[in-house]
């Protein structure tokens, strides 16, 4: 985990927490993944992938954008579906 976490991804690990407060099923979590990289610069989405699963941002900037489009093309219903519960606690992929 990042020493200085910044405001956005503190925020944005409350929500998701919030969302799944008995953590992310593993069956869940490429869609959740790819939920929230649509709503982040890669850079941020490394941040938070590394975070929330332990995996070194520079392997998540280069694998997980990958999976997380794949994962967003294929999975829509899905992937709304967690859009709308990350918006109930306070997810806005458009905030700046």
């Amino acid at each position: 985990m990042p020493a200085l976490e910044p405001q956005w991804l503190r925020e944005t690990l409350a929500q998701v927490r919030a969302a799944y407060p008995g953590g992310i099923p593993d069956g869940d979590l490429d869609v959740v993944l790819a939920a929230l990289w649509e709503g982040c610069s890669d850079r941020n989405f490394a941040l938070v992938v590394e975070t929330l699963t332990g995996v070194d941002r520079h392997v998540a900037y280069g694998v997980h954008v990958v999976a997380a489009a794949r994962t967003a093309s294929r999975e829509r219903q899905r992937v709304a579906w967690v859009h709308a519960a990350l918006a109930e606690h306070g997810w806005d992929p458009d905030a700046p």
